[in-house]
Formats: structure tokens, sequence, C-alpha cells
């Protein structure tokens, strides 16, 4: 299952995937450019309250283990969103690691671990209902939930280039706030983010076929954000097409026609599309492109 755990500190592994840090607070001290997560989400962190009461601050006794768990459970209740949304991912197919504090040196006795499980077991859930969905849809001749193609759902994934030969899968709610400026990606040494965005049909969860590949770069800022000025750019550069030169990238997708179209292309080097092979192959299980 891609889903693990570890400290935030602890050395990345090459199969991580996305790295979530689930701390209430940012460890202190560490430098922006140093940090090992790819996502801050601080609401599946306990809350400052039960932090204070675990370690016995303001002279309380502090909560043992069993206290302690059944509260980070119950305040997790109103978490109930983000806690699927995470289990739909990795049910997508999307390897996730989420990330403590360096502090907790025990994983039997951390909210990771308790987080990990909780949503294992919503994807549990998903599975037996989607079980009962695909029994009752198959007695009424009817299709079950998404957008279906063939008896497949149709999915949307992105990598990024991060170095030649060298992408990783970035879930498309955080490519979505990338290209509304609301999150930053790292440039891979000249100003410029480069993805591959894949139009594929998914069947038991596993790429069945590959719709369409689009190689997009997109300029950010020193700060990682997508520059304002790169969209009315390449649109300027669009129009000397004509003189064989401005590539733009038109994507037919729901999700594309609203944030993609007009993106300038990159040509990828055969270790960037040996690396997508691998990447696409490998979850399918069988060769796909």
């Amino acid at each position: 299952m891609p889903l693990r755990t570890r400290r935030w500190n602890d050395p990345g592994q090459t199969d991580d995937g996305w790295r979530i840090l689930i701390c209430r607070y940012r460890p202190r001290g560490l430098p922006k450019g140093k940090e090992t997560w790819d996502e801050w989400r601080r609401e599946l962190g306990p809350s400052p309250e039960l932090l204070a009461a675990f370690h016995g601050k303001r002279g309380a006794r502090p909560l043992s283990w069993s206290e302690y768990w059944k509260r980070y459970l119950a305040e997790m209740g109103a978490q109930s969103s983000a806690v699927d949304e995470l289990a739909r991912r990795i049910e997508a197919g999307e390897t996730i690691t989420l990330l403590c504090s360096s502090a907790c040196t025990d994983p039997a006795h951390c909210h990771r671990t308790l987080l990990k499980g909780l949503i294992e077991e919503r994807m549990r859930d998903a599975d037996r209902s989607s079980n009962d969905s695909a029994s009752s849809a198959s007695k009424a001749g009817k299709r079950g939930r998404g957008t279906q193609r063939g008896g497949g759902t149709m999915a949307l994934w992105f990598f990024q280039r991060t170095a030649p030969g060298d992408i990783r899968r970035i879930p498309l709610p955080s490519m979505q706030r990338f290209l509304a400026g609301e999150r930053a990606l790292r440039h891979d040494g000249d100003g410029y983010v480069r993805c591959i965005g894949m139009a594929l049909e998914l069947r038991n969860r596993k790429p069945s076929a590959v719709r369409r590949v689009w190689f997009s770069k997109i300029r950010v800022g020193g700060d990682g954000r997508v520059d304002p000025e790169h969209r009315a750019r390449v649109v300027r550069e669009a129009g000397a097409r004509q003189h064989g030169h401005g590539r733009v990238v038109q994507a037919a997708h729901r999700f594309a026609e609203r944030r993609l179209a007009h993106l300038a292309e990159w040509r990828p080097e055969e270790s960037d599309l040996q690396a997508l092979r691998n990447a696409v192959n490998g979850r399918a299980g069988k060769e796909m492109i």
C-alpha cells in the first residue's frame, strides 16, 4: 500500500512519493530552502490544546497514550474531508508519506501512525462501498461514479521533471494550486517548472490505457510561484508558430482547458521518457508506453 510514515528529518527515500508534513507547528529554525516536505497539512496534527495536555504543560498531569489517541481521533472527526481526500489520492495510485516531528522517535506512540490507520480504514470503507455500488449498478444496468469510458475511469496525472531523467508525481489538487499561484514548485535550474501531463484510463485503480501525453513548461519567479506574465508572454509567442517556432500546448480536458491551454512545450530527453515509462508501467504492472 503506497502510504508510509517517517519523521520530517529522516533521510528521504526514492519511493516516498508525495511527502506531507502533518505537524501543527513548522519545525523551528529550518530555512524554507531546506524543507523536506512537499505539502504542509497542519490541520492533521494534534491541536495546540491537545499537545499541551499530552506534555503536561501548565502544571497539569501529562496525558496517557490511551487518553491522547482517543482525543486525537476525536479531533480528526472534524477533518473527515481531509482524511477522505488522502484516502482517494492513495486509491488513485499516488504514494504518500506522512511526516511527523523529529522528536517522535517511537512510531507506535505517534499521531502519524494513528492518522495512517485512519486513512487505511477510510480506504477499506470505500472499497466495501464501491463493491456494493458495483453490485447494485450491475443489477440496474447503471454506471458507477466517476468519468467513465469503455468501463474505465478517466483520470489526469501530472509529473514534474526535477532533473534530467528524474520525475516525481504531483497530485492534481497540488497542480491546480500551483497553476493558480497558490503554491510553489522548484524550477529545475532555468526559471521554468517542466511538467508532464497525462490523460489516461484506470481500471481497478491501475492505468489501462494512455489517451494523451503533453509536456509543458511554466515560468516561475524566485519564490517558485507561477510568473503572472507567463501566460501573456507565451500567448504572444504563440503567434510566431506560423514562422516555425513558438509551440503551444492545447490540452483537451476540462481542467486543462481552464489552466493548461497556451503553456509552452519542452522537448523531453530520452532519460525523461524512460523515467515516465518506469513510473506508468510500474504502476500498471505491464508495458503501457
